[in-house]
């Protein structure tokens, strides 16, 4: 266990490569639910990138809390936000997780909502989604952007808006239009709960 400021946040994140094979050494850390839906991953790729991210978590908060990763208990909250077993972390420790084809990562800190997000960039973006779901302020953003700038844009804000949903444990429940970024500084022009200068956000993007 390590002793980190109650103001740190850890962000650690793999990359997976096609050649990547650690998932059955990591399976072992996982508890019986999280093994079980492990197994209903149609693609090996997909299963791996959940595997990675699971078993990462866990190894990082016991970097926090003296406990093996693979004796850690989560139940859900309201909103299915995942959360510790409260018998076992201290209060104020929060974490977020996220992986797609390629990628694992977590965020762990106290006394701050977390909330992590990562997508695997295609092309062309789905640009139609900003039109239908997204704010109207963020529709606008894209469609005055040059062809070539939207695509990267619209992942930008896919991620920030899903991080602020695991955030705030609203989940989809949650109109993706009530709450809206902006680029360039990254920034909450219009926030769904709270001040939007409470926020703390951070975007990277990567093209594979």
């Amino acid at each position: 266990m390590i002793s980190y400021p109650d103001t740190m946040i850890r962000v650690r994140w793999k990359v997976l490569g096609p050649d990547w094979a650690l998932g059955a050494t990591l399976l072992p850390l996982l508890d019986a639910s999280e093994k079980a839906y492990a197994d209903r991953f149609r693609f090996a790729a997909d299963r791996d990138a959940y595997v990675a991210a699971h078993a990462l978590l866990r190894t990082m908060l016991s970097r926090h809390v003296s406990i093996a990763p693979a004796e850690w208990r989560f139940g859900k909250a309201e909103g299915g936000k995942p959360v510790l077993d409260p018998a076992q972390a201290p209060a104020g420790l929060h974490f977020s997780l996220t992986h797609t084809r390629g990628l694992a990562a977590c965020a762990v800190g106290r006394s701050h909502a977390l909330g992590i997000d990562a997508e695997v960039w295609r092309e062309p973006a789905p640009i139609e989604l900003a039109e239908r779901y997204f704010a109207a302020v963020e529709a606008r953003l894209l469609a005055n952007l040059a062809p070539d700038e939207r695509s990267s844009a619209f992942y930008r804000l896919w991620t920030l808006k899903e991080a602020y949903l695991k955030a705030t444990g609203q989940g989809l429940a949650t109109a993706l239009d009530s709450f809206a970024f902006g680029l360039d500084p990254t920034r909450i022009v219009l926030a769904e709960r709270g001040s939007a200068a409470a926020w703390r956000l951070r975007a990277d993007l990567r093209q594979r």
